[in-house]
């Protein structure tokens, strides 16, 4: 929990907190100034210890996201502009709103101010529902803001039901079961909303929301906005409990008092046309209120010209992109594991702003998120021509030549992004990690320690910093940092890897084991979790209870790789190689071109004498990017040639393959084929890239 007057990320300086944090509700808003760029705004994230007692919560905060950022921009609907994690949480940037919210307007608008506010929430309403959301669900005053000129900015989509929206559609051209669980609208409205429980407010609510909430359609919205128009009017809600009635006799059973408790002015001549309209909108029977926004609206226009005297102002549509909105968006969807939408939104942005090179050093981003390792190497290269002086594009570069283990040359582009800005952190983070992978323990101590001057909280320096201390043996030390980095963010599962892994070296295996047991009591659903509790159980040669703890968490996240192969171990341990032989193949089927999976596998088949088959599995590997099967993949051929066997040409089997299936095979030969043939392939990606 932030303070005012403390720094997130040594960068936003918080100026209030709103949300009742510590309370009620899963989040909190920060109002923060952007001490770079002397910006304000509104940062949402989820409260402290809120995903240990709800573990859902994260994905419901992505699936907000994912919502909000897919409405792009409208005069009308508060922007979002970016989300990015720090300590582990995700933090949504939203434009602040100096005016408030329509709680503190009730009873105080004027007549032409009312009905204004109104045709703009019907804009607003029609730009969300014709960009994909189905409906909002928790329309009220309070999400109602006012910006320093009195217009209506619509806010807070968690409650939102997006399925299969148009714009969002082409973020997922695969298959179902690939889509991102959290960005399922419909798997995610039925863990938050049951068959027979509501969601919202109740004041609000639909009858037919108060009853079963997931089903609910555009007119559940409109109730909500007869009810908050009458609030703003006549300062209380048109339905209320009473000895009677409450809220489940009022909605779920239809028992309504009478009907309404608190009557429009009929004084004033305005309010009678609006407050029949308004009745419309909250009659108990779906049919009888207007089918949609747009409906709406045609209602209100004649009332408004009525009592101004003046033509209801036209609709006001929704807002073209610049670069800079592309690029934010594209930022965003990296983080929401949505790299092939990212891709697209930082080519657009390239159309719009070909010398602006943060939509370059995107396209590198997401490129490599893809998995598109080469290709985006080929497009940081060059990007740094064009951009000799961006330090973001450096960076991506140096990254990557560090993943490929090209360590001169990211070290020579990790000091090219130094010298264009040496107080940015992540810089000096990413210089550590090569000297590290370098084993220059003493550099990488020294460049990980400058990264934590410039930004204390920095988790990859920190974590950095304990893994070289690690490998110079200084335990405490890096068990102390590693702890520094958890009690930041106790959601870092790498750290906790890292300070299992010195505890198990230091012999306190079954302390260690308690430990991990004790979190998963308010974590059982926590994959990553099960899969550390079978690693210790591994250690402690307790392997067929390792196996019941990998199988867990495959149950929980089927797609984590590292769980199959661990539990191919664990069944080795026990001499039933062809159970372990089963696990590895099953990972490989999740992820065909794992090096790690296909070296497991060569193993497994070696121990049964099937060299034939390991070999290929050995060269998979090496292909792969799996520098350790090198020595196993020459072992099994010498084998081979020992035995009389053919060994076989699989460099030539498979440039045979890729003539016959065309650029796409060869596009993916990057990943598979290794150097034999690298030089052909990327004579293809180049084509296929100019094409």
């Amino acid at each position: 929990m932030w303070k005012a007057g403390e720094k997130i990320e040594n960068r936003y300086l918080v100026e209030a907190i709103f949300g009742d944090p510590g309370k009620s509700g899963l989040g909190v808003v920060y109002r923060v100034r952007d001490t770079k760029k002397e910006a304000v705004w509104a940062l949402k994230t989820i409260q402290d210890g809120i995903l240990e007692r709800h573990p859902s919560a994260a994905a419901d905060f992505r699936r907000e996201a994912l919502n909000w950022i897919a409405l792009d921009e409208h005069p009308h609907i508060a922007r979002a502009h970016r989300l990015e994690h720090f300590d582990g949480l995700p933090y949504l940037f939203l434009e602040w709103q100096s005016g408030g919210d329509l709680v503190g307007q009730l009873r105080r608008l004027k007549p032409q101010e009312t009905l204004l506010l109104a045709l703009q929430f019907c804009d607003a309403m029609s730009h969300a529902n014709a960009r994909g959301l189905a409906v909002h669900r928790d329309i009220k005053p309070a999400n109602c803001l006012l910006d320093a000129r009195g217009h209506l900015k619509i806010t807070d989509f968690g409650l939102a039901k997006a399925l299969a929206p148009p714009s969002v559609a082409s973020w997922f051209p695969f298959s179902r079961a690939e889509t991102p669980k959290f960005a399922r609208g419909d798997e995610a409205s039925e863990r938050l909303t049951q068959a027979d429980s509501g969601m919202g407010t109740l004041p609000y609510m639909a009858p037919e929301q108060f009853k079963n909430a997931r089903d609910v359609d555009v007119r559940a919205d409109i109730y909500a906005f007869g009810v908050t128009f009458w609030e703003i009017v006549t300062g209380a809600w048109p339905l209320q409990p009473d000895e009677q009635h409450d809220w489940a006799s009022i909605h779920q059973n239809g028992e309504r008092p009478a009907f309404p408790l608190n009557r429009f002015d009929s004084a004033q001549s305005w309010r009678e046309p609006f407050g029949e309209l308004l009745r419309r909108c909250i009659a108990p029977k779906i049919s009888a209120r207007p089918a949609n926004f747009s409906v709406l609206r045609s209602e209100l226009e004649p009332i408004y010209r009525s009592v101004c005297g003046l033509p209801a102002p036209p609709v006001v549509a929704g807002l073209e992109l610049d670069a800079g909105d592309w690029c934010q968006k594209g930022w965003s969807q990296i983080e929401l594991s949505l790299p092939r939408a990212a891709l697209e939104s930082f080519l657009t942005a390239q159309k719009l702003a070909p010398r602006d090179p943060q939509a370059f050093a995107g396209e590198i981003a997401a490129c490599r998120a893809l998995g598109q390792s080469d290709n985006a190497l080929h497009r940081a290269e060059i990007s740094a021509q064009k951009f000799p002086n961006d330090g973001a594009i450096h960076f991506w570069r140096a990254l990557i030549l560090c993943e490929n283990r090209q360590l001169p040359a990211a070290r020579e582009a990790i000091g090219r992004a130094i010298q264009n800005d040496c107080a940015e952190p992540d810089f000096w983070a990413q210089l550590g990690q090569i000297e590290l992978e370098d084993e220059q323990f003493e550099a990488a101590a020294k460049a990980f320690k400058r990264a934590r001057e410039l930004n204390p909280r920095h988790e990859e320096a920190l974590l950095g910093f304990a893994r070289a201390c690690h490998a110079v043996s200084q335990h405490d030390t890096a068990l102390r940092v590693a702890n520094t980095a958890l009690r930041i963010n106790p959601r870092f599962e790498e750290a906790w890897r890292l300070r299992d892994q010195i505890e198990l070296e230091c012999g306190r295996g079954a302390q260690l084991l308690a430990r991990v047991e004790s979190r998963l009591q308010t974590r059982g659903d926590d994959a990553e979790l099960w899969l550390e509790k079978g690693r210790v159980l591994g250690v402690l040669e307790r392997p067929r209870e390792a196996i019941d703890a990998f199988d867990l968490a495959l149950k929980i996240a089927p797609h984590l790789l590292e769980a199959h192969w661990q539990k191919a171990r664990a069944w080795e341990k026990l001499g039933r190689v062809q159970e372990a032989l089963k696990c590895a193949e099953n990972g490989l089927g999740f992820s065909p071109h794992e090096g790690e999976g296909h070296f497991l596998r060569g193993q497994l088949l070696a121990a049964t004498g099937r060299d034939l088959e390991a070999y290929e599995a050995f060269w998979r590997a090496r292909a792969g990017g799996f520098e350790a099967a090198q020595n196993a993949l020459d072992a099994c051929r010498a084998r081979l040639e020992t035995a009389g066997e053919t060994v076989p040409d699989l460099e030539a089997t498979w440039f045979s393959a890729a003539l016959a299936n065309g650029t796409a095979l060869a596009q993916e030969g990057l990943r598979i084929a290794g150097t034999a043939i690298s030089g052909w392939a990327s004579r293809w990606r180049a084509r296929d890239i100019n094409s």
